[in-house]
């Protein structure tokens, strides 16, 4: 018995050293796949521009760090740097406001100030970037829950637009906030 199983042990040996010391060691190249680009108009025309493409992260980085410092009480060092001389300021009611970095940090916190408690959940960001107006635009979508100092806990869910002009300064914030 032991004779009969030798044949078949070493035949096994045989084809499982010959398979791992044999091994295809070819790299493989994947092919770019071709994005196909619908050319036909859209059917309605832009107003604004239609040319948005992935913009850079780190302004993302920016508008989120100025929420880390705004809940620190630091807002204003750090934003100094960020924002353009005027920032204009559309509320999610349809107020506009021109600011100075001054006034700007000091409208937002006296807004975080009004509550005892408040927390931003963000569901999502991302940075869009046009080449015809040479901007770049950071789009947040936000949960907020909080507690007034009167002891009155309310949410919502808002879009913030954050625009940097070309010499990579906020000059514009919108707020749009959903019912």
């Amino acid at each position: 018995m032991k004779m009969k199983l030798f044949p078949i042990v070493l035949v096994a040996t045989t084809v499982l050293f010959s398979c791992s010391s044999n091994e295809d060691k070819t790299a493989v190249v994947e092919t770019p796949v071709a994005v196909v680009v619908n050319s036909e108009p859209m059917p309605f025309p832009a107003t604004l521009t239609d040319d948005w493409t992935i913009g850079d992260p780190e302004k993302i980085r920016i508008v989120l760090n100025m929420y880390k410092n705004l809940e620190a009480d630091t807002l204003y060092d750090q934003i100094k740097t960020h924002l353009a001389d005027t920032v204009t300021n559309l509320s999610f009611d349809n107020k506009e406001f021109k600011l100075t970095p001054e006034m700007f940090a000091q409208q937002a916190m006296k807004f975080r100030k009004g509550f005892s408690t408040l927390n931003e959940e963000f569901k999502s960001y991302i940075c869009l970037h046009s080449d015809k107006l040479n901007i770049d635009q950071v789009m947040l979508w936000v949960k907020e829950t909080g507690v007034n100092k009167a002891g009155v806990s309310d949410s919502s869910v808002y879009q913030e637009d954050w625009r940097f002009n070309k010499d990579n300064k906020i000059y514009h914030r919108s707020t749009y906030m959903r019912d």
